[in-house]
């Protein structure tokens, strides 16, 4: 779940090979992720994902991964595109998954 239009309901498929899948209504394609364990002996990964829009543009799912008790792993963090005025990353919303 997301507060970025257009990715509020959605699901990515990580592959083996660093390249991701995806479906929901504003992406064309996944264009890869990266995962590494967080910093400072914390718990849990960091993981990003990036995807492509209609128009290529690149929209990036940064955050850290956990368990949870109830959902079993969670992912959850902010969601980065290029920003109008600048092209560097910016902020556009926020999100929440979990593995099914």
């Amino acid at each position: 779940r997301s507060s970025y239009s257009g990715a509020e309901e959605t699901w990515v498929e990580l592959l083996p090979d660093g390249s991701a899948e995806g479906s929901a209504r504003s992406f064309s394609r996944g264009r890869g992720w990266r995962a590494a364990p967080r910093e400072g002996g914390k718990v849990g990964w960091r993981l990003t994902v990036t995807m492509e829009d209609k128009i290529s543009s690149p929209l990036t799912f940064d955050g850290t991964v956990r368990e949870d008790e109830y959902v079993g792993l969670s992912y959850s963090g902010r969601v980065l595109a290029p920003s109008k005025r600048t092209g560097q990353p910016a902020e556009v919303g926020e999100f929440r998954a979990w593995q099914r």
